[in-house]
């Protein structure tokens, strides 16, 4: 649910939808991209940084990692 929260704008529900899958099952890797989205939007560039980076260590090739770091200049 956490993707179609976030295209339609709802920030927060995107994150807590996020965030609980990773207290559910552990941290994977789109549930961090998607964390780092979010802080993208918040202008939280620090915690988008950190959450990138640790989507991409459980998926080096995760797109949407990428995406971030990309639009962070890193």
């Amino acid at each position: 649910m956490a993707k179609p929260y976030l295209r339609r704008g709802f920030v927060d529900s995107a994150a807590d939808e996020w965030a609980a899958a990773c207290e559910e099952h552990g941290p994977d890797a789109s549930a961090l991209a998607g964390l780092a989205a979010v802080a993208v939007i918040r202008d939280e560039r620090g915690d988008a940084e950190l959450f990138a980076r640790a989507a991409q260590e459980l998926e080096p090739s995760h797109a949407g990692a990428a995406r971030v770091l990309e639009r962070l200049g890193l």
